[in-house]
């Protein structure tokens, strides 16, 4: 949304006229005639310029318009908070749940890669909360990551329908006594 805030001329206003064009070369029409010094335009769409302006209307009539406001809609990527290593112990599935948020509160999606060379992220997987877990219970004395290390390098994602952010991760699957 577009969020419009003016300061008020005096106190003789009844309401003001907002209006908007969706071109430089368009014509402004009211979109709006609220009775508070702010709008909120939740018409916009995503990657697209809009110019505002405001007029003062009272019982004397309509005052000279605000000058030209240009608003630009565009996406905010989502922000991820992950580490680059996560350590668990051999013997869980359960390797952490992935922190992301959007700003402009669209709905994510996570996925998993694995890292070149190796086929990693085929013991992994990720739920649409953002849950990531082994598919089976990991082993220490049998790894089953690309280089037998027990390190399980994936590149986990996070998409909000225009922009995809990623952290390489490294999985490592700690020894426990037998």
């Amino acid at each position: 949304k577009a969020s419009l805030i003016w300061e008020a001329g005096d106190s003789t206003q009844a309401n003001y006229d907002v209006q908007r064009k969706n071109t430089v070369d368009g014509t402004f029409a009211s979109i709006a005639t609220p009775t508070d010094t702010n709008y909120a335009d939740t018409t916009v769409t995503w990657n697209n310029t809009y110019w505002y302006r405001v007029f003062a209307v009272n019982a004397d009539g309509t005052s000279y318009g605000s000058n030209v406001k240009k608003i630009t809609y565009s996406n905010t990527p989502p922000s991820m908070d992950l580490p680059s290593t996560i350590s668990i112990n051999e013997g869980n599935t359960t390797v952490s749940s992935v922190s992301a948020s959007d700003a402009d509160g669209h709905t994510l999606t996570y996925s998993i890669a694995s890292q070149a060379p190796g086929n990693d992220v085929s013991f992994m997987t990720i739920n649409s909360s953002g849950d990531l877990s082994f598919n089976s219970l990991p082993d220490y004395e049998n790894p089953g990551d690309y280089d037998s290390n027990n390190i399980y390098d994936i590149t986990v994602s996070v998409s909000d329908g225009h922009d995809t952010v990623s952290q390489d991760v490294g999985v490592v699957v700690l020894n426990v006594s037998d």
